[in-house]
């Protein structure tokens, strides 16, 4: 277990930003019946509570079309870290929110989020996990986005909409803390040539005390890094090769994206 240890700490905390994900895909059935009655702080008319719901999503698919380049410029690492900014800011705004607006604002944020969580928390996973745990580790994301609809339904009808915000602004300030000490991938320090940075990862992941113990893991990485430099390929679509490899990641990546759009 000593050799799995870190690895999959860092996968269970990676994917905690799954549950703030988990929890905003949900809000919807629980607060927007709430915010139509006459009684709520902001009354939403039928059209205002269809735009509060096809908005994230909808938002969502913008951040797709640039996380490649982002993976790139910061790594899949400090990426999923910047991702418990916009679960802060909208769950924060919204708890002071007095209008349509500003609500409408928080669902265009929360999509931001999403939007770019959803790619490389899976990413980061894969780059992470030796061969034989990978497809159990990307699954995690899952389970985790799964624990945040249950805790919105199981908590939502017996709190009212500020205690709610609050209870939103805890996950991501969870995620920043747990994972703030995880390593990153190595393979995104091998590709930015920082070959000894990669080596003490993969040692702190693998559980291992010296660099000749995973010299043949790191020599793997290499050559995966030529063959991409080679081809003009990037980060993600290593991403993509490995899941290629291993059924079981494609099997919970598969499942994850049949959940994400039904939510």
């Amino acid at each position: 277990m000593r050799r799995l240890q870190l690895q999959l700490v860092a996968a269970v905390t990676g994917s905690l930003a799954y549950m703030s994900v988990g929890m905003a895909v949900l809000w919807n059935a629980p607060m927007v019946p709430r915010l139509q009655q006459n009684t709520s702080h902001i009354v939403l008319t039928a059209d205002e509570a269809s735009w509060m719901t096809s908005v994230p999503p909808l938002v969502g698919i913008v951040p797709n079309f640039f996380t490649g380049w982002l993976v790139q410029l910061v790594g899949p690492r400090r990426l999923l870290l910047c991702t418990a900014l916009p679960f802060l800011v909208a769950s924060l705004w919204q708890r002071f929110a007095t209008t349509f607006g500003e609500l409408l604002a928080t669902g265009v944020i929360w999509g931001v989020g999403i939007g770019i969580v959803i790619p490389v928390s899976p990413q980061y996973q894969v780059e992470i996990a030796e061969d034989r745990v990978r497809g159990l580790m990307i699954s995690m994301g899952m389970v985790m986005m799964g624990i945040g609809g249950i805790l919105m339904t199981s908590i939502a009808p017996y709190v009212d909409f500020f205690t709610l915000c609050e209870v939103m602004l805890a996950i991501p300030v969870l995620f920043v803390v747990t994972f703030w000490w995880m390593p990153e991938s190595p393979y995104y320090l091998v590709a930015k040539g920082r070959t000894e940075e990669a080596t003490e990862a993969l040692m702190r992941l693998r559980g291992k005390d010296s660099a000749k113990e995973v010299g043949d893991e790191l020599q793997q990485i290499l050559r995966s890094a030529e063959q991409r430099d080679r081809k003009g390929g990037s980060g993600t679509a290593e991403a993509f090769r490995e899941l290629r490899r291993s059924a079981p990641a494609r099997r919970a990546l598969l499942v994850r994206i049949i959940q994400q759009r039904r939510g």
